[in-house]
């Protein structure tokens, strides 16, 4: 998981062959195939793991106000010490590998309807404005997310303290919260990186 993290991180999943795969990995290509049938399969894996440990931090979060819940979210995902640049650059190669790989596809789908469920049990708590179904909120704020984080790639004025910023005035609106909430994206936090939080697979 380490090794593949890493080759996309630094040339893409495209360019890495599997045979650079296990080098990365200390081992040879036919001991990597013993465990994965192919380097998509590690893919999966990887994204696995990734969906899974956001996850549990989104249910760390459940018992504490709406308001607290999205400030700590943004402030763990858009603080470059927990979620490092190149996260994102793997998230996109993750979402373009899915659109050809029925089984990644899937995973990526049902980690997109937990985000959503975490998002309406925040709404459902909230005062947002009558207009605005606690679907409709949840809907909106998620695909805000994911554009803020992808479009951070290509814009270069979207840098990642403004992206937060953006993220958590945009969640607190879309709920109906007034005023906002501090935010200071490089500042130290309770919380590991993910880098650091994944599974010891190797």
């Amino acid at each position: 998981m380490e090794a593949l993290l890493q080759a996309m991180s630094e040339k893409g999943f495209s360019h890495t062959s599997l045979t650079d795969l296990a080098r990365r990995a200390g081992m040879s290509p036919g001991h990597l195939l013993y465990y994965f049938r192919d380097k998509d399969a590690v893919l999966t894996e990887l994204s696995k793991q990734i969906n899974d440990q956001t996850l549990d931090f989104m249910g760390e979060l459940a018992d504490k106000p709406p308001h607290d819940q999205f400030r700590d979210l943004v402030g763990f995902f858009f603080n470059r010490r927990n979620v490092p640049p190149s996260f994102r650059s793997v998230l996109l190669q993750l979402l373009g590998v899915a659109t050809h790989d029925p089984e990644l596809l899937d995973r990526m789908k049902r980690q997109a309807r937990r985000f959503k469920t975490f998002l309406k049990q925040a709404y459902s708590k909230s005062h947002r404005p009558k207009a605005m179904t606690v679907d409709d909120a949840a809907t909106a704020a998620a695909a805000i997310w994911m554009g803020l984080l992808i479009n951070s790639l290509f814009d270069p004025t979207l840098t990642t303290p403004r992206a937060g910023r953006l993220m958590l005035k945009l969640l607190l609106l879309l709920g109906g919260f007034e005023g906002d909430a501090p935010f200071e994206p490089d500042s130290p936090l309770d919380h590991q990186p993910l880098s650091r939080r994944r599974s010891r697979t190797r």
